[in-house]
């Protein structure tokens, strides 16, 4: 998530940085906890990392964050590219 969406959001970072994995390699930074609601889908408590999007944005255009593997690993995720549809289900 981007830090400018966080502070909007009122979100409190956790005291201690975090590791993660992305499509630019590891990296270390700040991390919140929110509530994530895709269609009917919805986690409280989701650990979220919060940085700076500039690079991701300049790429394929504005954006606030993305969804990761801590809201997604509790799911069977299916892409249907031509409906444009994102199906969560529980396995």
């Amino acid at each position: 998530m981007s830090t400018s969406l966080a502070r909007r959001l009122h979100l409190r970072p956790l005291p201690v940085a975090v590791q993660g994995i992305g499509a630019g390699g590891s990296f270390s930074t700040r991390a919140s906890r929110a509530s994530i609601a895709v269609g009917d889908v919805r986690r409280d408590g989701v650990l979220v990392a919060t940085f700076d999007l500039t690079q991701i944005n300049t790429a394929v255009g504005p954006t606030d964050g993305g969804l990761g593997y801590n809201f997604l690993k509790a799911y069977r995720v299916t892409i249907d590219y031509p409906g444009r549809r994102l199906c969560l289900e529980t396995p």
